[in-house]
């Protein structure tokens, strides 16, 4: 087993930069695409998810006990999270050139670790059963409009 000297909170911590690191890829094609406004407003859209992962993470982190967040984290899942934070926003931007650039690094980042660690954090740290089951449809329904974006743009996808 890995050792870790990482905490609860320091792993919230590192799962909130992974999100904001996703958002500001977004941010980035709304900024690349900016001729395709419906291209702009989808890119937005998976910002504004990004925004709603941040705050859930943020608003979980915030209730919990400080005993909680000060217990050492899943050294597995502190290595995922270190890994998610590789990813370099202005390498990908400068990097995508056409619309299928940008959902192939889209969909790379959607099925990164990021999605992984805000799974396994809202599982063990969120309650009761009814809110964790929304912070996990909030990420199933955010894969599901990248999934549409073949559907929606593929004739732009050269």
């Amino acid at each position: 087993m890995m050792k870790t000297d990482k905490t609860v909170k320091e792993l919230f911590d590192l799962a909130i930069q992974a999100e904001k690191i996703m958002r500001d890829y977004y941010i980035g094609l709304t900024e690349k695409f900016q001729t395709l406004p419906d291209v702009v407003n989808f890119w937005q859209g998976l910002a504004n998810d990004e925004n709603g992962h941040i705050r859930w993470l943020e608003n979980v982190c915030s209730k919990l006990p400080q005993e909680k967040l000060s217990s050492m984290a899943d050294p597995e899942v502190i290595t995922q999270a270190e890994r998610a934070l590789q990813f370099s926003v202005e390498k990908a931007l400068d990097e995508t050139k056409t619309l299928k650039d940008a959902y192939e690094f889209a969909h790379e980042l959607e099925y990164s670790e990021t999605n992984a660690i805000f799974r396994f954090l809202m599982q063990t740290f969120i309650g009761p059963a009814k809110r964790q089951q929304m912070a996990l449809q909030e990420i199933e329904n955010h894969l599901e409009k990248l999934m549409d974006f073949s559907k929606t743009f593929g004739d732009r996808l050269k």
